[in-house]
């Protein structure tokens, strides 16, 4: 496994407006972003502070895991983008039921997923770098992104806690 040297452009990228996105850090120390559905980016207006600290405590109770994966990025269909389904145990392991991985010129890559349960997930790439996306709440239709740039973008691995 090898790093990428060279520095991402994000001025190169078209973000949508349709996500809030928020900058992380791999484990590599490079940039990456996070997005997540605007409709889905905040709980339910019927939810209470209650329900969320709730939901903290959940997650940080839950049983951690650690499972290597073969996620690589699959050419669109006919022209359209095609979720894959992880196989039953890699479901039953980390939640996630629907899993994109594009990538794109410039080493820019967009990895979407759904999930069922809220987990601090951590992507690692197939150049050992890492992407932590936090999800508070799982919601079956929310996508959640990592956008970010690598040489070899495939998911090897994935971590929850």
């Amino acid at each position: 496994m090898t790093a990428d040297i060279s520095e991402p452009d994000w001025s190169k990228i078209e973000l949508s407006d349709k996500y809030d996105w928020i900058d992380g850090v791999s484990t590599m120390g490079k940039p990456f972003k996070i997005g997540v559905s605007k409709s889905d980016s905040q709980p339910p207006a019927t939810d209470k502070i209650e329900d969320f600290q709730l939901n903290a405590i959940e997650v940080k109770g839950k049983t951690p895991f650690d499972i290597n994966v073969h996620w690589k990025d699959s050419p669109p269909t006919q022209g359209f983008a095609i979720f894959n389904n992880p196989t039953s145990e890699e479901i039953r392991i980390t939640s996630i039921t629907q899993y994109l991985l594009r990538a794109g010129p410039l080493k820019y890559n967009e990895f979407n997923f759904t999930c069922t349960e809220s987990y601090n997930f951590m992507f690692y790439d197939a150049t050992g770098d890492g992407y932590r996306c936090n999800v508070l709440w799982a919601r079956s239709a929310t996508l959640h992104f990592a956008t970010y740039f690598s040489s070899n973008p495939t998911i090897v691995r994935v971590t929850g806690k």
